[in-house]
């Protein structure tokens, strides 16, 4: 399989969208697939091009374990103003979309970019192409704008910006947001169905944070920080949405309890932070930068206590990733966050440290004498419950399997799974209505919310499918709905075959008819089941049939209905009776043909 990563930030940056894209395409091409990773030149956190890098319009690099990568040219962002935050976004957008339009086509695209513009100029050149693109929603627009002030949240570019954001979530192939708040929202206000969105939290690894206090012993003396002071720790971005200010003003308030700050990182207000804390708060804060990867666990282990800080309700739009990294490093976290938010969530739930609101310098002071009294076990104890529990969540051993399953699942399969149809059911009423049909009508499978479509590979190639659907009578009413779209996808088989027309109409009445039926017990209908002649005999339709049953009890149906021909068809009615399918009823569908049909009851346990 050939893959398209498009990421705005990629390594050497030490950001950890960047790793978890660069983690993903080391482990897709671990397994085989092609991996090609479309990027800009590397400027993060000070928006400035690292050393041994040159601006062009494209430059392909040397490419390691397996991947290439190639690089774009974008304008830089060096201080997060929203014109040249908007520039970057659209410049690497457009050098993005080139680039895709460019390339050998990939059969998915995973695009971890920057949001709506960036990200919908790539949909639209993937969408010429037909290449499904899985979007990473790293932060949720334009909320993110609204709760930092910049935008007015129902005036017209707000409004605008969602209606894009909606386009561009229905557009693609799944969505991977970083928190289950993010997924709920678009559920909630862009109407994407569940089954599209997989909640998968970024991730590290594990290893790269480990708490050492020998080596943390050594950031007291670099800074000259007494050793008797209580350390309190904040590193990652100094930008507009960090809130990093609101630590400086809790400190000039802290002025006599005998506790020191260390800010580790850049941004674009580190130069103003700095100016804060020499007239608030000298002698009580100190600044560690730039602030080597290298270096996180040796500063964040340095701390008795880490502090995270947002702004206004910028957590309920996003989850800043340091979060990982504190919570590994085994040391008791305070969060400035809004209490509906995830951040506020994993702090709470992990047990490892507390909330406090954001922007309130005086109610952070009077937490941090509060905790900062705690006995030492006390302390330690919240810090060994944040790694357990990022251990178990947020690593890339438990997350990087997750995303992988999903790229590897996105492509579009429907071609290969009408090429099986063709194969299993030759002269059959679908199949002579060719192949755009079955493309139209397995597509209206897989859009609909309880659509079941499963299949099988050998070699890369679909041997076996089945396809099917919870709630038929809804299944039905959707189908009737794109009854103009199905009507021209069969166009040509009635051109070809004018006589079919009768039997679609008939069969159209009888959609109907199954659309008006009462609802009863929940029921999953399986309409198809196709394996190639030359991969039958090995168990492969009972693996599909079993797998159908199982997805339909996941979804929550108590039976399996399915219909198929009375006579001259001995061998498919053996075949679903051994399986524990019961004969129900005998009825004619049309003159002359006869179904039975089938009932598969679901025990739940």
């Amino acid at each position: 399989m050939r893959v398209l990563i498009i990421s705005c930030v990629y390594p050497p940056e030490p950001v950890v969208s960047a790793q978890t894209s660069a983690d993903l395409a080391r482990a897709l091409a671990e397994r085989g697939h092609a991996v090609t990773v479309v990027t800009t030149f590397p400027n993060r956190p000070a928006g400035e091009v690292y050393p041994g890098y040159s601006r062009r319009l494209f430059r392909r690099m040397p490419s390691a374990s397996g991947v290439a990568v190639l690089r774009c040219f974008a304008l830089l962002s060096p201080r997060s103003r929203l014109l040249s935050r908007l520039l970057e976004n659209l410049s690497f957008g457009v050098t993005g979309c080139i680039a895709v339009l460019l390339q050998p086509r990939p059969d998915v695209i995973y695009a971890n970019t920057w949001p709506i513009i960036a990200t919908g100029l790539l949909c639209l050149a993937a969408r010429l192409r037909r290449i499904p693109v899985v979007v990473s929603l790293q932060d949720v627009y334009p909320e993110s704008l609204v709760v930092q002030g910049r935008l007015r949240p129902e005036g017209r570019v707000a409004r605008l910006l969602r209606r894009m954001d909606t386009a561009i979530a229905h557009s693609a192939a799944a969505l991977v947001a970083i928190s289950p708040s993010f997924a709920a929202l678009y559920q909630a206000t862009r109407h994407v169905a569940p089954k599209k969105v997989a909640v998968i939290p970024n991730w590290i690894d594990g290893r790269t944070i480990d708490p050492d206090d020998a080596r943390a012993a050594t950031v007291r003396g670099e800074f000259g920080i007494p050793a008797d002071a209580r350390l309190v720790v904040y590193g990652g971005n100094v930008g507009v949405a960090a809130g990093v200010e609101t630590l400086i003003d809790a400190f000039h308030l802290l002025a006599a309890d005998h506790l020191h700050l260390l800010i580790a990182g850049e941004g674009s207000q580190l130069d103003d932070c700095r100016q804060r804390a020499r007239e608030q708060a000298a002698g009580a804060v100190s600044f560690c930068t730039p602030w080597l990867t290298a270096d996180t666990s040796r500063v964040l282990g340095a701390a008795d206590l880490l502090v995270l800080p947002t702004r206004g309700r910028q957590s309920l739009a996003s989850v800043p990733s340091k979060l990982i990294s504190y919570m590994l490093a085994a040391r008791p976290i305070i969060a400035l966050a809004d209490r509906e938010s995830d951040l506020a969530r994993v702090v709470q739930l992990s047990d490892c440290g507390w909330v406090v609101p954001p922007d309130l310098p005086a109610a952070l002071a009077e937490r941090l004498r509060t905790v900062t009294a705690l006995p030492a076990q006390e302390l330690a104890r919240r810090g060994q419950a944040g790694r357990a529990y990022a251990l178990g969540h947020f690593v890339s051993d438990i997350c990087l399997p997750m995303a992988i399953r999903v790229v590897e699942e996105s492509p579009d399969r429907l071609d290969q799974i009408v090429a099986v149809h063709l194969d299993a059911f030759p002269g059959f009423f679908m199949t002579q209505l060719g192949r755009r049909f079955l493309r139209a009508y397995y597509r209206c499978v897989v859009q609909y919310e309880g659509g079941i479509l499963l299949t099988e590979d050998r070699a890369g190639e679909c041997i076996g499918f089945v396809a099917g659907f919870m709630e038929p009578a809804g299944f039905y009413r959707a189908l009737r709905r794109r009854r103009l779209r199905l009507a021209f996808a069969a166009g040509a088989g009635l051109v070809t075959r004018p006589w079919m027309i009768g039997t679609l109409l008939a069969d159209y009445g009888r959609a109907g008819g199954a659309a008006r039926q009462p609802a009863g017990p929940r029921t999953a209908e399986l309409s198809s089941l196709g394996v190639k002649p030359t991969a039958a005999g090995g168990g492969l339709g009972s693996r599909l049939a079993r797998g159908f049953i199982e997805a339909a009890g996941a979804l929550g149906a108590e039976q399996v209905r399915l219909t198929t021909d009375t006579h001259g068809n001995d061998s498919v009615n053996a075949f679903y009776q051994r399986l524990g399918f019961t004969l129900v009823r005998n009825l004619e569908a049309r003159r002359g043909r006869w179904l039975n049909e089938y009932e598969f009851r679901i025990r739940k346990d």
